[in-house]
């Protein structure tokens, strides 16, 4: 089961999605599970000052596809300012050395979408919210919202965990 959190405090965004194992699960979810938080935080990792954003998304893309796994093209990272989605789209895929270098105090959030088949997902175009895998492979998704800092990126939606990577 995945959630995804969204919070307005006085004008203050707050983003984060988070898996859960309900039940007994098997090894394949476990491992899935691991892996994307894996690249959640090997995302993380490339978010800060100087890189690009193709670093984060080229991070990712190789570790998943390393380990036999497909990468969500259709839905990405974001900016969040004044509103939650805005720019610059983060993907999680791509070429390191590419697109809008990261600057401090860039509000970010990495949420890789990792599957267990293909990266290929179709999207019920009823609600434009409802995603399944075409090929009916298993998905997991984690996400973080970071603030990027001299000193590294700060997560802001640490969810009980260390809030400074």
């Amino acid at each position: 089961m995945m959630k995804e959190f969204t919070e307005n405090y006085k004008g203050g965004l707050a983003d984060s999605c988070w898996a859960y194992a309900v039940g007994q699960v098997s090894q394949e979810v476990k491992d899935l599970m691991d892996v994307t938080k894996e690249c959640l935080y090997i995302g993380i990792e490339k978010a800060v000052v100087g890189n690009r954003i193709g670093d984060i998304g080229a991070a990712i893309q190789e570790y998943a596809e390393s380990r036999g796994y497909g990468v969500v093209r259709d839905l990405v990272g974001h900016g969040v300012g004044p509103t939650m989605h805005e720019e610059p789209m983060v993907p999680h895929y791509g070429r390191a050395g590419r697109g809008l270098r990261l600057k401090e105090g860039m509000v970010l959030t990495i949420e890789p979408m990792i599957n267990t088949g293909t990266w290929e997902i179709d999207t019920d175009m009823e609600t434009g919210w409802a995603h399944k895998t075409l090929d009916g492979g298993l998905s997991c998704q984690y996400e973080h919202q970071f603030v990027i800092t001299k000193d590294g990126p700060v997560i802001l939606t640490s969810q009980g965990e260390e809030g400074t990577y």
